[in-house]
């Protein structure tokens, strides 16, 4: 949406704030249905998300 291939994650748990670019998903466990929306696109869709993931990401560096 910004005109760079580029993933972002943004994460501000508490007193945890930090964000990690171009991630990658190498584990995940907890696997559970629900739904969600997109400011992008109307209505909301069913997603599987989990309730634990480990992520690689930009070369171990968090910003």
């Amino acid at each position: 949406m910004i005109g760079v291939k580029k993933i972002i994650i943004v994460v501000a748990a508490g007193p945890f704030q930090f964000a990690m670019i171009n991630s990658v998903i190498t584990r995940k466990s907890g696997a559970f249905e629900t739904e969600e929306g997109c400011l992008s696109l109307d209505g909301v869709r069913s997603c599987t998300r989990y309730e634990e993931i480990e992520v690689d990401h930009c070369n171990g560096i968090v910003i």
